[in-house]
């Protein structure tokens, strides 16, 4: 157990008393430095931590005319479940070719437009992300067809992520 002094009568209290023994003064928490904790971070993750990711993500260039694989998305997907290391080091960081079903298209919290390719019954089993100079050819897509997206593949994270994507 935690010990803090009463503020009253300096004596050592058990943190998780409400009222000082000795004297019976009210034991405040300090909440003020919990808020300030909790507010940085959530700064961190949702503010620093995206502009870092934003960053790296401009610096990196994706060769879209020779693509190191082509693949459905059921096959991709099915791949990283079955073994995830060799999966990685078969696909990520290297640009690949995926065909599959949009099952949802949608916008992150930093503005990066995404197409979500179907697995079976999995809405979202390959996510991949788009410049927001691919915001047109994003937003003129449709739900239920069939697609090809080249992208640089970032390994699985829940689902299988592409980066730097093109709608071929």
């Amino acid at each position: 157990m935690v010990q803090i002094r009463c503020k009253k009568c300096g004596r050592e209290v058990n943190s998780k008393d409400k009222y000082c023994p000795v004297c019976g003064n009210l034991i405040k928490k300090n909440v003020l430095a919990r808020a300030v904790l909790f507010i940085i971070a959530v700064s961190i993750v949702f503010y620093i931590y995206p502009k870092l990711v934003n960053k790296i993500d401009e610096k990196t260039h994706v060769n879209y005319s020779d693509p190191a694989v082509s693949i459905t998305a059921s096959r991709l997907y099915n791949i990283y479940e079955q073994n995830e290391p060799a999966a990685d080091k078969k696909f990520k960081g290297k640009a690949v070719s995926v065909t599959g079903e949009i099952g949802s298209i949608g916008k992150d919290m930093i503005g990066k437009f995404n197409i979500c390719l179907k697995i079976k019954n999995n809405l979202c089993g390959i996510q991949c992300f788009f410049d927001k100079a691919h915001k047109k050819n994003v937003v003129a897509q449709e739900k239920g067809v069939n697609i090809t997206i080249t992208g640089r593949c970032d390994g699985k994270t829940g689902r299988v992520i592409l980066r730097k994507c093109v709608i071929l």
